[in-house]
């Protein structure tokens, strides 16, 4: 395990003003604190497995953004029902937001494949990145995409109209290089899409330590919306839209209400309370589940 001295967005040294305890319901059954930096309100997983030991904690046939269509049980089913109807929205918010700008995509964190390959073949210009080897295969196989890993970002000087990552920023180990690295990547005016689940969310406060979103050491940072806004915004872009992941609510609170019974039975109560914090969300800002950020590169970054 690594102990961070530092918050890993703004690297305030001052000690967090607040901490809680949460379980890795999923694989490892481990608890690990989750930590509030003072100065910018991120919440961070500290001590956290470092980068060549995390990979452990991803090898369950429960996480299905990595086991995909081979994952069984009724909940990774849904899962893969919802992603597979989402990613038509996803498409149409992408060129909503970026598709003026040149119709090149970076899909960093692919998982699969199934968005990179959906706008691959809806004539966009498709590279993407996926850092674990056996994911990156699945992508290959499934979808022929050239899967790059993460050196890669480092290293190319290609630039790109539209940047996504989709539930991927609250993994990468080193924040602030992460974005700055992507930031040149991006053509002046180009969009950055970042999706994140969102611990200010009406299920999050409902269901407190047993939030399956928290999804601990996998989830590194979790990020409240106005300081993921402000974060990123410093890095030379500007916020254009902050759109909720509808279908969000009902997954993590079948899992959450398992989680904190510890009975698969409560499934049906999950997807009932999922509805009702949806509506609610629907009444309030930025309390959805997880949401998507449309962020602009300034023309003078």
């Amino acid at each position: 395990m690594e102990t961070l001295k530092a918050c890993p967005a703004c690297e305030s040294l001052n000690k967090p003003v607040d901490s809680q305890s949460i379980v890795d319901y999923s694989v490892s059954k481990e608890v690990f604190a989750v930590v509030c930096c003072g100065e910018c309100g991120l919440w961070y997983t500290n001590p956290r497995p470092d980068q060549v030991n995390i990979g452990s904690y991803y090898q369950s046939d429960d996480y299905v953004s990595h086991t995909g269509a081979d994952a069984p049980g009724l909940i990774n089913a849904m899962y893969r029902w919802v992603r597979q109807y989402t990613i038509g929205v996803k498409k149409k918010q992408v060129e909503r937001w970026g598709g003026h700008i040149q119709r090149r995509l970076l899909d960093v964190g692919c998982g699969t494949g199934e968005f990179a390959s959906h706008m691959s073949s809806s004539g966009w210009d498709v590279l993407v990145v996926e850092p674990d080897p056996a994911t990156a295969e699945r992508a290959r196989r499934l979808h022929g995409l050239k899967v790059n890993n993460e050196e890669w970002l480092k290293i190319t000087n290609d630039q790109f109209g539209v940047v996504t990552m989709w539930h991927v920023l609250e993994h990468v180990h080193d924040l602030r290089t992460h974005v700055n690295c992507l930031h040149k990547l991006i053509m002046p005016g180009g969009l950055f899409v970042v999706a994140v689940p969102n611990p200010m969310s009406t299920d999050a406060q409902h269901y407190k330590q047993h939030w399956a979103a928290w999804d601990v050491p996998r989830h590194l940072y979790h990020f409240r919306p106005n300081m993921l806004r402000k974060f990123v915004e410093a890095f030379g872009f500007e916020c254009l839209s902050t759109r909720p992941m509808i279908f969000d609510p009902m997954y993590v609170s079948i899992l959450s209400e398992k989680y904190r019974s510890g009975s698969a039975a409560s499934s049906i109560l999950g997807l009932l309370k999922g509805l009702w914090f949806l509506c609610s969300a629907k009444l309030k800002k930025d309390a959805c589940s997880s949401q998507v950020y449309f962020f602009r590169k300034r023309n003078n970054s």
